[in-house]
């Protein structure tokens, strides 16, 4: 399966799960307006972090459509889940490269 042209970068989105309550009373335009703002990598440049082992890849689909084609390499955690991962997530030590299409 190929990815779409444009893969986001979401490190800053991942920690900010784990804020305290108070520091997440952003509205849903603010969340919006992160995800935007959020990096984004080429295929290119996707493909050669994985190649050198440099990035943990983030299938944030559910698990029906992660077994019909993935990116090879890519973990399946549906988007639900992240949260409840989030922890384990800020502790890999490298870039998280999340997709969903």
């Amino acid at each position: 399966m190929q990815p779409s042209g444009r893969i986001w970068l979401t490190l800053a989105t991942l920690a900010a799960l784990t804020l305290p309550a108070s520091a997440q009373d952003s509205s849903a335009k603010d969340s919006e307006a992160e995800l935007d703002a959020a990096p984004r990598i080429s295929q290119a440049e996707l493909k050669k972090l994985l190649e050198e082992n440099r990035v943990l890849v983030i299938d944030v689909r559910d698990s029906n459509e992660y077994e019909q084609g993935h990116i090879p390499g890519a973990v399946s955690m549906p988007v639900q889940t992240i949260e409840q991962n989030a922890a384990a997530l800020q502790m890999v030590g490298q870039p998280i490269v999340t997709y969903c299409s």
